[in-house]
């Protein structure tokens, strides 16, 4: 599965090829979605119950139920699996972005943004965790950049997109920002039918892996080897043992050659390793074994306890604060 000349693995470029094609076209989907009010606003500020104070409290209320909503949402995917909930969800805020060409007031409006929230909220933790599924530590880089590069991708084609369906206004009884609401909902609802078809459900289910491409991916993303072969085995980064590279560093030739607090250096080296792999990996029982899965609500409650977890939702916060 490795070539010497330093090329991919054959099942991680063919993961490459077919699982993150469909996430690139996922995110654009989701940001043309929850950006589309943006520019509906143009034509929406000309209605009598449509005002800045409503925009705001509207965007608001999408960020308050996306955050909140969030980690539920992957609780929801790790039962059920990405191929059955990521496109119902999909579906499911295609079907709210079609309904905001029915708003007719500010209490529909603030509803349709928290039921939009809510549907958008698993979109990219299921997308993390589907890529962890699929990908060993030392190779899933690449899919977290691309992932995120979409969202620029996406921002580029909404402009466009909004503005040729905003000019349609007055066609077919429909005013533009109804049109563009009905549009760009339909063809998410559409897309979530493609994602079902073709978004594999597991390793062991995906079409595009061969046998041998999926003993070397459950090899790679056993509890500790991914990590281990992230960090060269050793933690060095050159795949030589760590003692070797502190004698290196330090002009030694050999461990032999390392003195007294060399070797405490080493064992603080060593520690911090498995300090690393511990949190990577989950935790162990007496015996050195990954522990039993957490219940739902166990998770919750460790999620709860994590504080950059809080600092994540401080920052969210302060975000709808600044649309008020």
């Amino acid at each position: 599965m490795h070539n010497a000349s330093g090329a991919l693995p054959a099942a991680v470029a063919k993961t490459h090829r077919n699982l993150l094609p469909l996430f690139v076209l996922l995110v654009c989907f989701t940001y043309i979605d929850r950006t589309s009010l943006s520019f509906a606003a143009l034509q929406l500020c000309h209605l009598d119950w449509f005002n800045a104070r409503v925009f705001g409290l509207g965007s608001a209320a999408f960020t308050l139920s996306y955050v909140l909503l969030q980690v539920p949402s992957n609780l929801a995917l790790q039962r059920l699996g990405p191929k059955t909930w990521l496109p119902l969800i999909t579906a499911a805020w295609g079907v709210v972005s079609m309904c905001c060409a029915a708003i007719s007031g500010p209490a529909t409006f603030y509803l349709l943004r928290v039921m939009l929230g809510a549907a958008e909220a698993g979109c990219f933790p299921g997308m993390w965790w589907t890529c962890e599924q699929f990908y060993p530590p030392q190779h899933i880089t690449f899919a977290y950049s691309a992932i995120e590069a979409a969202i620029a991708l996406a921002q580029i084609l909404a402009a466009p997109l909004a503005a040729a369906l905003l000019a349609t206004d007055g066609r077919l009884g429909l005013a533009g920002w109804q049109t563009l609401f009905m549009v760009q909902g339909a063809a998410t609802v559409a897309f979530a039918g493609v994602l079902r078809l073709l978004l594999p459900a597991s390793v062991e289910e995906a079409r595009f892996l061969d046998d041998a491409d999926r003993r070397w991916l459950k090899e790679q993303l056993q509890p500790g080897v991914g990590v281990a072969r992230a960090g060269e085995i050793n933690g060095t980064g050159n795949g030589q043992p760590a003692e070797l590279e502190l004698g290196r560093r330090e002009g030694k030739g050999t461990p032999d050659d390392l003195t007294a607090d060399d070797d405490d250096r080493l064992l603080l080296d060593r520690q911090e390793r498995d300090d690393n792999c511990s949190a990577a990996v989950g935790i162990l029982d007496g015996h050195g074994l990954p522990s039993r899965p957490l219940s739902a609500l166990q998770q919750i409650v460790e999620t709860a306890r994590n504080r950059r977890i809080w600092w994540l939702v401080a920052i969210k916060i302060l975000k709808v604060g600044a649309c008020l």
